[in-house]
């Protein structure tokens, strides 16, 4: 029996936490996020293979992403150990041809990275190079499937005050999903098949700080 998305996410969230926890930190920064998702084509530049015929090109739809992001300072150097979380609610633009069809689709990013803080003349801003890895979760409620995957950013943090601020980022993911598979979230049982191994996403997001 598999287990529920969110207690399999909670799992791995507990794991990076952890991990952070060990870092000596100067001041850890809480960042929750809301921003848009876009990007995410299965098929490069072929249909996907349905039933013994082409069907329409595979795509998620951009959509709305939230989440957060969880910065703890090394003790020397400008770099913070990085957990990032965002989770989208999307539709699979094509999936109706499926069989089964594929409408809704959630797609949860869970990252652990490196992000370091290049000063400005300004001492209140700063922008932010980000490297990240860990996994894509596709979840079309009746069958999920878990990826590997790559995060590269860049993003500028502004402080009103010693403890609060604003920060915004964009950010690529890149989920290594495999050449040749059934479609993508159907765990062999649907009718379809795409082509290209890496599925590339963008996302643009502001948050608040919260520095303690």
């Amino acid at each position: 029996m598999k287990k529920p998305i969110n207690v399999r996410l909670a799992g791995v969230l507990s794991c990076l936490l952890l991990l952070g926890a060990s870092l000596p930190a100067a001041a850890v920064e809480l960042t929750p996020l809301v921003g848009v998702r876009f990007g995410g084509n299965f098929s490069d530049s072929n249909n996907c293979y349905c039933g013994g015929y082409y069907g329409p090109t595979l795509n998620l739809d951009s959509s709305v992403s939230y989440g957060a992001e969880l910065d703890i300072p090394f003790a020397q150097g400008p770099y913070a150990l990085e957990v990032y979380y965002s989770h989208q609610n999307t539709t699979l633009n094509g999936g109706q041809s499926l069989n089964p069809p594929i409408h809704d689709m959630n797609v949860d990013v869970i990252h652990v990275g490196v992000a370091a803080a290049l000063p400005t003349s300004d001492r209140r801003f700063s922008w932010l190079l980000i490297g990240s890895g860990g996994a894509t979760v596709f979840d079309a409620h009746t069958a999920s499937q878990t990826y590997p995957s790559l995060g590269f950013g860049i993003g500028l943090r502004w402080m009103a005050s010693e403890h609060v601020g604003l920060r915004g980022d964009v950010r690529g993911v890149f989920s290594f999903v495999g050449n040749g598979n059934t479609v993508i979230v159907c765990d062999g049982g649907c009718g379809g098949y795409y082509s290209g191994s890496v599925l590339a996403q963008g996302e643009a997001s502001l948050g608040l700080v919260i520095r303690f």
